[in-house]
C-alpha cells in the first residue's frame, strides 16, 4: 500500500502515542481515494430510537411499490428537544463495502451548536464490509424549531468540489439532506381511531398509499351499519414519538346536515368537542336518527333508489401539522344478506379436519367429545375450528338496485356457559402477517384467558373461528351475520 508523506508522518506520530492510525488511513479503499457510488435517498436514514421518528410518507408508484428514493419520501426527522444526539446511517449495501462517503452537516441560521464524531478532517467516513457507515450528532442549545441538515457526498464536496463526478452539475454529487428538527413534547398530533372489539372498522387499502387529500400516517376507515344505529369513535391522541397527549381539547369535524343529493343527515344531540384523558384516550358517540325511507331516497344520478346513505367523521386538534383518521360510516336500510353468499362450515374438531360437512369421524365415532381447557392449558386437541366466507357484500333487498354494498358487516359469535370463543389466524398464513393484525394463530392459545364468552369483528377477509370448552358437557357455539345465523354444536369431555 503507497502512502502521502502526510499520511506517513502521521503514522509516525501516533505510533509514537502508542495509538492506531485510522481506518481511513489504512484502508486500500481509503488509500486509492475510492467513494461510493450510491447517494441515493434509500440510503440515507437516522437511526430511530425514544424520541426520534423519521417521516414516511408511504409514495409509492402506480404498480403499489414503494418509491424509497423520492425526496419527499423521508426527508424529516423529528426529535425531542431533550435528545441531544441523533445518528445519521448510510447503508448502500455490499457494493458499497470499504468506500469513503462525506457527510455534510450545518445549521446555518440557527443558534444552537452541534459536533460530530468523524475521525478525518474532511468529514469523509469508511463504511464497513456491508456498506454501511454512521455518524454521530451531538447538539447543545437547542430549542423548539431548531433544524440540523444532513447530507452525503459521493464525493470530497466540501474542500474539493471541482473533484467530483459532476461538478457542473447542480446537487448531483449529494444525497439529502435530512432535516432534523427538534420539537417540544406534543407536537404534530396523531389521533388514531382504535380498532376495539366494541367498534370493527377497517380502512380501505389505497389510504395506506399516500393521498394529497389524506394526512400523513392516517387511514380511512369504513364501516356500514343499519339506520338508527349509534355508534362510537374511539380515538387515541399522541404525539408524533407515540407519547399520549392527555387533558386536551379535541372537536370532532363532520358533515353534519350533508349525506348526499338532497338526503340529510339526522344525529341525535351529542359533545362534538371532548378532551382526552391521562391516557390520550377520546370518545365520541354519534347517533343517526334516519329512517329507511329516507335512506332509500336516490342519492346518486348513475342508479336508481340505492338504500344507503354515508356521513364523514374526522377528529382535529386544531394544530399544524396533525395526522387523524377519517372515518366514513354507511347507513343503509336494512343489514339482512343473502344466505346463498354465506358459506360457514365446520373446518376441524380435535385436530381432525372435516373435508366436507360439518362433522369429523374418529374410530368409526361421530365427532367424538374433546378434553376440556382451563385457564391454564387449551390443548390443541379440545378445539373446534370453523370458517366464514360471504362471497356477495351486499344487502338483500328485493330490488337489485336497492342493494348497497356492506363494509365490514358486524360478525357476533357468542358461547355458551363455560364455553369461549377466538378469532385467529389461518394456518397458512405468514407468522409476521398474523401478528401484525393484532390476531394469535390457535397453537398460541394457551389460555381461555385469552378467549372470549362473546365476540364481534368486522368481516373483512374469511376468517377462522376457535371454540374451546372449560366445562364437560354439549356446547354450542352461535355465529351471526347479516341477520343469518348458524349454530354448532360440540361435546366437551374432562380427560
Amino acid at each position: 500500500m503507497k502512502l502521502t508523506s502526510r499520511a506517513t508522518k502521521l503514522i509516525v506520530a501516533l505510533a509514537a502515542l502508542g495509538l492506531s492510525a485510522p481506518m481511513a488511513l489504512y484502508s486500500p479503499a481509503s488509500a486509492d481515494g475510492a467513494y461510493v457510488t450510491d447517494i441515493t435517498w434509500s440510503t440515507l436514514y437516522v437511526k430511530p430510537g425514544p424520541g426520534i421518528v423519521q417521516q414516511d410518507r408511504n409514495i409509492f408508484d402506480s404498480k403499489g411499490v414503494k418509491l424509497l428514493d423520492d425526496s419527499t419520501q423521508h426527508p424529516l426527522v423529528w426529535v425531542k428537544k431533550d435528545i441531544d444526539k441523533v445518528t445519521v446511517t448510510y447503508t448502500g449495501g455490499a457494493t458499497q463495502a470499504n468506500k469513503l462517503i462525506q457527510f455534510i452537516a450545518d445549521n446555518a441560521g440557527q443558534s444552537f451548536t452541534f459536533a460530530d464524531d468523524i475521525q478525518s478532517a474532511n468529514k469523509t467516513v469508511l463504511t464497513n464490509a456491508a456498506g454501511y457507515a454512521e455518524v454521530t450528532y451531538t447538539v447543545s442549545g437547542q430549542v423548539p424549531d431548531s433544524y440540523l441538515r444532513v447530507g452525503i457526498a459521493a464525493c470530497d464536496y466540501i474542500n474539493a468540489k471541482a473533484s467530483c463526478p459532476n461538478p457542473t452539475k447542480k446537487n448531483a454529487d449529494l444525497g439529502g439532506p435530512l432535516i432534523i428538527q427538534w420539537q417540544k413534547p406534543g407536537y404534530y398530533p396523531h389521533l388514531k381511531l382504535d380498532l376495539l372489539q366494541s367498534t370493527r372498522d377497517v380502512y380501505w387499502d389505497w389510504s395506506e398509499f399516500k393521498n394529497s387529500w389524506v394526512g400523513e400516517r392516517s387511514h380511512v376507515f369504513i364501516k356500514t351499519y343499519k339506520v338508527g344505529t349509534t355508534i362510537e369513535l374511539p380515538y387515541t391522541v399522541t404525539d408524533v414519538w407515540g407519547a399520549p397527549i392527555a387533558d386536551y381539547p379535541i372537536t370532532m369535524i363532520s358533515q353534519a346536515g350533508y349525506c348526499g343529493g338532497n338526503i340529510k343527515c339526522k344525529w341525535g344531540n351529542t359533545p362534538s368537542s371532548l378532551y382526552t384523558d391521562a391516557n390520550g384516550k377520546v370518545t365520541f358517540k354519534a347517533i343517526n336518527k334516519n329512517t329507511a325511507a329516507e335512506a332509500c331516497k336516490n342519492i346518486d344520478p348513475t342508479t336508481k333508489k340505492r338504500c344507503g346513505i354515508g356521513a364523514n367523521f374526522q377528529p382535529t386538534t386544531n394544530q399544524i401539522p396533525e395526522s387523524s383518521d377519517i372515518f366514513w360510516p354507511q347507513y343503509v336500510s336494512d343489514m339482512t344478506m343473502n344466505p346463498v353468499a354465506i358459506t360457514y362450515r365446520v373446518a376441524s374438531r380435535g385436530g381432525v379436519p372435516s373435508p366436507s360437512g360439518n362433522d369429523v369421524t374418529v374410530g368409526g365415532v361421530v365427532n367424538p367429545p374433546l378434553p376440556v381447557s382451563s385457564a391454564t392449558s387449551v390443548p390443541l386437541t379440545g378445539n373446534v375450528k370453523t370458517t366464514l366466507n360471504i362471497s356477495y357484500l351486499y344487502n338483500n333487498a328485493k330490488k337489485t338496485l336497492e342493494r348497497v354494498p356492506l363494509y365490514a358487516p358486524d360478525v357476533k359469535i357468542t358461547a355458551s356457559p363455560g364455553a369461549y370463543v377466538l378469532r385467529v389466524c389461518p394456518d397458512t398464513v405468514n407468522n409476521d402477517d398474523c401478528h401484525a393484525s393484532g390476531m394469535i394463530f390457535s397453537k398460541e392459545v394457551t389460555s381461555t384467558n385469552q378467549m372470549f364468552t362473546t365476540q364481534t369483528f368486522g368481516y373483512v377477509f374469511p376468517p377462522t373461528l376457535m371454540f374451546a370448552s372449560s366445562v364437560p358437557g354439549v356446547a354450542t357455539f352461535t355465529m351471526t351475520v347479516g341477520n343469518q345465523t348458524y349454530t354448532i354444536k360440540q361435546e366437551f369431555a374432562a380427560q
